[in-house]
This record gives C-alpha cells, sequence and structure tokens, in this order.
C-alpha cells in the first residue's frame, strides 16, 4: 500500500467514525449535562454536604449504570444483524427480551444501590454526608430501572440508522429536569418547599419517565417502527406485553451479555473506588471532585463513544474480510480520540480555574474546594487522553471478538494494577488527592498498552 493510498483509507475510516461517533456523544453528553446542572444548582445551597452527597452517590451510581449498560450491550448488534437481513419481526423479538432483561437487571441492580448505603459508613465516609444523602439515594436507585428500559429503545434506535431520533429523544431529559430540579431544590413559593439534594433525585427519576414515555411512544406510533411489531394477540401493545419470550433469543442474549457485564462491572468499580480514596480526605475534597466530575464526565463521552463507534466499523470489516483495513481503522480511531481528549486537556489548562470559580464560589471553604477542583479538571483532563488508549484498543477488540483476553486485562489492569497505585500516589508519595488521579493514569496506561499490543498481533491480516 502507497503512502497516499493509506492516508486516503485512514481518511475514509476517520469520516466514517466521525459520523457514528457525533450523535453517539450528543446523546450521551445529555446526562452528562444533567450532572452539571444538578451540581451547580446545589452548590448555590449553603453547605457544601449536598453537593458532597451527591458527588458520593455518583461514584456508587455509575457502577450500577455501567454494569446495566455493559449488560444491555449486545442487543445494538442482535437488532442490527436482524434488521440488516430484512428478519423485522425478530427485531421486534429482540427488543422485548432487551425490555425484559432491563427491567430484571435494572431492578436488581436498583436494590443492590439501596443496599449499599447502609455500608457508607464502613468506606469511612464523613457522617454529615451519609446522613443528608438518603433521600436521594431512595429515588436514584429507584432510576436505574427505568433509565435501562429507555435504553433499550436508544440502542434499537441507533441500531436501525435512527441515531439522531434517539438523541433528540434522550436530550428531552435536559429541558425536563431542568425546571424541575431548580423547583423541587429551591422551593416555588409557599406551595412546594425547598428539598435539597432529595429534590434533585425526585426531578432525575421524573425526567427518567418523561423520556422513557416518549421513546416508547415512538416506538409504537410512528408508522416507520410498525414493520417491526409482531401481529400475535392482536399487535401493538398486546403483542409486546402478552406474547411469550422467545427463548432462543435470551439465551444468545445472555451469553453475549454476561462478559461486557462483568468487565464493565470491574472496571466503573475502580473508578467508584477512587471517589472512596477522596472521601477519605474529608467532605472538601469529594465537594471539589464533584464539582469538576460533571465536565469530566462531558469530556469521558469522546473516548466511550469511539469505542461504540470503533467496535461498529471494526466489526463490519471483519465481515467483510477486508483484513488489511484493521490497522488503519484502529489508527484512524486512535487519531480522532487523541486529537479531541488533547484539545480537552488545552481548553481546562485555560478555564480550569473559572470553571471552578464559577460552582464553588458560594461554597464555605470556597478558598480550599476552588483550588482543588481546578486540579482535578487539568488532571482529570490527563486521564481522559490514556484512557481515550484503553478504551479505543477496547472498543477494536471487542469488534475482532476478543472478549474474554479484554475482560481479564480489565479486571486485573485495574483492580490489581491501577487502585494500587492509587492509593500509593495518594496517601504514600504526594499525600495529597489528585495524587489518587495520577497514580490511576499511570495503570490506565499500562492497560491501554497491553490492548494496543493486542490489537496489533491480531490484525495480522495474513494470519487472519
Amino acid at each position: 500500500m502507497t503512502i497516499e493510498s493509506f492516508w486516503r483509507e485512514t481518511l475514509k475510516d476517520s469520516k466514517k467514525l466521525t459520523a457514528l461517533a457525533i450523535p453517539i456523544i450528543l446523546s450521551s453528553v445529555t446526562t452528562a449535562a444533567l450532572a452539571i446542572t444538578d451540581s451547580y444548582f446545589l452548590s448555590r445551597l449553603d453547605s457544601p454536604v449536598p453537593l458532597a452527597g451527591y458527588g458520593l452517590t455518583a461514584t456508587f451510581l455509575v457502577v450500577f449504570y455501567a454494569t446495566v449498560y455493559g449488560f444491555l450491550n449486545p442487543l445494538v448488534i442482535m437488532v442490527a444483524q436482524a434488521a440488516g437481513s430484512k428478519q423485522y419481526k425478530k427485531v421486534g423479538e429482540v427488543v422485548r427480551v432487551g425490555c425484559f432483561m432491563a427491567i430484571t437487571a435494572g431492578s436488581l441492580f436498583g436494590l443492590l444501590m439501596f443496599a449499599c448505603y447502609f455500608l457508607l459508613r464502613l468506606f469511612g465516609q464523613p457522617i454529615e454526608v451519609v446522613a443528608g444523602v438518603f433521600g436521594y439515594w431512595i429515588t436514584v436507585s429507584l432510576s436505574i430501572g427505568f433509565w435501562a428500559t429507555g435504553y433499550v429503545i436508544k440502542q434499537t434506535l441507533d441500531a436501525l440508522q435512527k441515531p439522531w431520533t434517539a438523541t433528540l429523544i434522550y436530550s428531552s431529559m435536559i429541558v425536563v429536569n431542568l425546571p424541575l430540579a431548580y423547583g423541587f431544590i429551591f422551593g416555588v413559593a409557599d406551595w412546594l418547599p425547598a428539598l435539597g439534594l432529595a429534590g434533585a433525585g425526585i426531578a432525575w427519576l421524573m425526567a427518567d419517565m418523561i423520556s422513557n414515555a416518549l421513546f416508547f411512544l415512538y416506538f409504537f406510533l410512528n408508522p416507520s417502527m410498525k414493520k417491526y411489531h409482531g401481529t400475535k394477540n392482536g399487535g401493538g401493545a398486546k403483542w409486546f406485553l402478552r406474547t411469550p419470550l422467545d427463548k432462543k433469543i435470551i439465551k444468545n442474549f445472555i451469553k453475549n451479555s454476561i462478559p461486557v457485564a462483568i468487565e464493565s462491572f470491574f472496571e466503573v468499580v475502580s473508578y467508584a473506588m477512587l471517589g472512596v480514596m477522596v472521601g477519605w480526605f474529608g467532605v472538601q475534597a469529594l465537594a471539589a471532585r464533584q464539582i469538576s466530575n460533571g465536565f469530566l464526565e462531558m469530556l469521558y463521552m469522546i473516548p466511550l463513544s469511539m469505542t461504540y463507534a470503533t467496535t461498529i466499523v471494526i466489526a463490519d470489516i471483519v465481515g467483510k474480510k477486508q483484513f488489511s483495513r484493521l490497522r488503519i481503522a484502529g489508527g484512524a480511531s486512535l487519531m480522532i480520540v487523541s486529537c479531541l481528549t488533547l484539545l480537552s486537556v488545552v481548553f481546562l489548562l485555560l478555564v480550569g480555574n473559572s470553571v471552578a470559580t464559577f460552582f464553588g464560589a458560594g461554597l464555605p471553604l470556597a478558598d480550599v474546594i476552588i483550588p482543588l477542583a481546578a486540579g482535578f479538571l487539568v488532571i482529570g483532563a490527563v486521564s481522559q487522553m490514556v484512557d481515550g488508549l484503553q478504551s479505543t484498543m477496547l472498543g477494536a477488540l471487542r469488534g475482532l471478538g476478543d472478549f474474554n483476553f479484554s475482560s481479564i486485562v480489565s479486571i486485573i489492569g485495574y483492580m490489581l494494577v491501577s487502585l494500587p497505585l492509587a492509593y500509593i500516589f495518594g496517601f504514600h508519595i504526594f499525600h495529597h488527592p489528585m495524587g489518587i488521579i495520577a497514580g490511576f493514569i499511570v495503570g490506565v496506561f499500562l492497560v491501554g498498552m497491553i490492548l494496543a499490543v493486542r490489537f496489533w498481533q491480531k490484525t495480522n491480516f495474513k494470519r487472519a
């Protein structure tokens, strides 16, 4: 292959990846935007405790969200395959199975999330934070099941080449949550009391429910979706609710879901433990991390979305047996995510302190919290660059069908390498909460390099 043809193919794959990633990033940013608005409202209260409680809850919540996300991930592949082979009724059956799995997994992990509340004191968290977070903890535990069910329909629309429709509906959560959160947190006149952190949870749950309703209304009422509906029991909602589920689809769904769910669980548990470690430095450190978390979660949507897009592109290449293009596509993915995350680092170097000041100026001990938050923003952006390598290579290996190796590396690398390094850097080398993140970055980089080497070995097209 000549240099000219190499760059032509790289540009072609870059355009395809970007087209896939943009709507995925925008829909993913919705959740991060909710976190930012809630963080801003809570930072305007008289105490840093609600903001610290919000951050502590998010540390645990992300574990269960990510595990359910991983469990439901194969659905998009099953729907796309069925639609591609014009088995339209099978698409509907896969969606029905996906909704059943979402309700089951969402309910189970919601109960586990609720149970984790009673373990907070065992993790050494500040007593005032634990006491103040109970109402919020209950509502977000309930929200897991609602979110999971709606996410099934979102994935379905993505797989059916309707990503912008999915993004538009998913983004309705912002429109709904903004006024509800303001009203429930601060109160409205004399008829709605100020509920503080608990009010943020109520608004989040209501926004989830409304977004779900819009997804299902689209699935059942939009004419373009009719061909995916079954005809048993009269079709429509009766078919959806009363027809027995296809056992073969259930078996296939579970078989593909478990490895990804386990991998997602252990990876995000390691991130959750970072929040616990930060909590050992006190309320101010927790509040500072939460100020930074909203923006960092938004930045994380870049490598996360590239993981998804890379998986699709690599799988498409493998299906077409164009093995010589695998390394080109993988390199294009790395190039895109590296450029985007580098821009994030530069942006936060320039405005990180202003962002921290904007969110933290009204808090008690702001002179302590603001510098910590600014530091978390910058070092967190650097971690996104490293995570871009890890996430992109993980997505590429999934596209190759190499699930087991990536799962083993993720579990060992994150739990047995990254977390110990985070503890050593934070409490024995730097004696500072940002040292925790620095140590973790080193571990993530090692995981990413191992996955990159594995991808290079697996994409020797002569062997493939």
